[in-house]
């Protein structure tokens, strides 16, 4: 037990060989079984991906947009563009921002957008990855990580919103924070993300960025006026208050499948009242940590990145399995930093309990009483912690920082 507590601590089974070869290992395994996911699914008539959404509403979008938000209207463009007249999933809740990305894919037939919405998304988040570990082999492991594979498999945005984040986070690590603020802008497109964002970047006093994100932001939303009508805006108010107060704690969604505070109450059996009061108890704390660690902009990139990324994930009250991918993206960080000064201990075992959650977590949600992701996100905020009090000597800029996952010795401290 001593040899076994020692090997997980220390982590020197994991090296860069083994990472880099289960990595490719597993996107293999992923391929095939996306192969399979899409076989099973069939063709866009059965409708059965979370892409039909929004293909819907883009469709919607070149026409009546402020019909993307009347529920009857959106279901039955949803059975119009898969011929399932079955079909009974018919949510969309996001801003007319996004309708300004969805609306040209509508002009594609379907399985042709399915396929530019994931590799867009997926050239996006491989080009920030690129970016941070300069070289191919070392982004394995993040590629690889599960959640990215269960957002492309039902068509979600997982990877959008993740490389926006990391190339925000990566610009700012370089100094740059106008790329930097309007990467972060952009995450309006899935606004509840960006909930922290404000806050690292005001205790950072990152000025540029905050002008750069604000501006980006008022851009797009006067874009959506003349494309899509005024009207489209109350539509969507109309609806999302609809769903936060009855579609996400209800029946409609399984309170074990949300990976926060407020689903954690709720899969106990606990009243919604005390289930938003522990959720904004953590969100008010998260943003308590994210603003300390970020106050100091001498403080290692990876402890600010980190701490926003995990911080994001307590704060939010509704987020699935698929909206765990900024994991990979704390694993990144996590493996930036060990090369520079060495892995802390259990550093390399969280790493690969993430993993693990990420991959057996969506197929077990109904099974599981409440979701494992919420202890990971409160892991993964102590490990930025523990960064931050390590301490760093400054930034060397891109150069500076080797390839994730390099051979390193477990660090003493």
């Amino acid at each position: 037990m001593t040899r076994l507590v020692a090997a997980l601590r220390g982590g020197a089974w994991l090296n860069a060989t083994r990472a880099r070869d289960y990595g490719i290992i597993l996107f293999v395994l992923y391929l095939g079984g996306f192969a399979a996911a899409m076989v099973h699914n069939g063709a866009a008539g059965h409708g059965a991906l979370d892409f039909t959404s929004f293909y819907a509403a883009g469709v919607q979008s070149l026409r009546h947009a402020a019909q993307v938000y009347d529920t009857a209207a959106h279901l039955a463009a949803e059975r119009a563009v898969t011929a399932n007249p079955h079909l009974t999933y018919s949510y969309f809740f996001y801003p007319p921002l996004l309708l300004l990305v969805l609306a040209p894919l509508a002009l594609l037939p379907y399985w042709p957008a399915f396929l530019v919405w994931e590799l867009g998304q997926g050239a996006l988040y491989v080009w920030v990855l690129r970016r941070m570990a300069k070289r191919s082999w070392p982004i394995m492991p993040m590629l690889a990580f599960p959640a990215g594979l269960w957002a492309v498999i039902v068509g979600q945005n997982a990877l959008l919103t993740t490389g926006l984040f990391g190339a925000g986070l990566w610009a700012l690590a370089r100094k740059r924070e106008i790329p930097a603020g309007i990467a972060f802008g952009l995450i309006c497109l899935k606004p509840h993300f960006g909930l922290l964002i404000p806050v690292a970047l005001l205790a950072g006093r990152h000025w540029r960025a905050i002008v750069a994100a604000t501006l980006t932001v008022l851009i797009l939303a006067a874009a959506t006026v003349p494309l899509f009508g005024f009207h489209v805006w109350p539509a969507f108010i109309h609806l999302f208050i609809g769903a936060a107060t009855g579609i996400y704690g209800a029946a409609h969604v399984p309170p074990n499948w949300l990976m926060s505070p407020f689903g954690l109450v709720l899969a106990l059996g606990g009243d919604r009242a005390v289930a938003w009061g522990l959720q904004g108890a953590v969100t008010v704390m998260a943003a308590i940590l994210v603003a300390a660690i970020w106050r100091n902009r001498d403080h290692d990139p990876a402890a600010r990145a980190i701490a926003l990324l995990s911080g994001t994930l307590l704060a939010v009250p509704v987020m699935l399995y698929y909206d765990a991918e900024p994991i990979a993206l704390c694993l990144a960080w996590s493996a930036l930093a060990a090369r520079r000064g060495g892995w802390l201990p259990w550093e390399k075992s969280l790493y690969l309990a993430a993993f693990g959650i990420s991959f057996l977590a969506p197929p077990l949600r109904d099974i599981l009483p409440v979701s494992p992701f919420l202890p990971l996100s409160v892991a993964l905020m102590a490990l930025a912690w523990r960064r931050r009090m390590v301490g760093f000597d400054g930034f060397a800029g891109a150069d500076g920082y080797d390839p994730p996952l390099r051979e390193t010795s477990p660090t003493t401290r």
